[in-house]
């Protein structure tokens, strides 16, 4: 279970290792670089390139470091959740992902927000919290 880089690596986890976990949350995850990177604002696209190179001239890499390419290796339930206005983490990563996931014939919920990045609304954070332990408890 993770946030932001946290939800990222909770996805890295469930695709990675697959047989290791019986269920898992990631919230406001990266889940495909190249797609990020592409609707990221130019900050953000710096802090990736700096990170792994290019995605032209080091496409390998930034395949292998995006879980929505491995999404068939998901065998644990998955609860996705994320902020609707999220500039960082855009919805559109984590739908393509449960989409992926769903294709396979995994299980997915999501959960979307008038949020950004963080819940900033102490009613969303809660709620959140909730599902979470909801989701894992089931």
């Amino acid at each position: 279970m993770g946030r932001s880089w946290g939800g990222y690596l909770t996805l890295m986890a469930l695709t990675k290792f697959p047989d290791l976990w019986v269920a898992g949350v990631a919230t406001h995850p990266t889940a495909n670089w190249f797609t990020a990177h592409e609707n990221e604002d130019p900050v953000l696209k710096a802090n990736d390139e700096w990170l792994m190179g290019g995605p032209v001239t080091d496409r390998e890499l930034w395949h292998d470091r995006s879980p929505f390419f491995f999404a068939e290796q998901i065998s644990a339930p998955l609860l996705m959740l994320g902020g609707a206005n999220d500039i960082r983490c855009p919805p559109t990563e984590t739908e393509e992902m449960a989409d992926a996931v769903r294709r396979k014939g995994g299980v997915v919920e999501v959960r979307y927000g008038n949020e950004g990045l963080s819940f900033d609304r102490r009613e969303d954070e809660i709620d959140s919290i909730k599902r979470a332990v909801d989701f894992l408890q089931r």
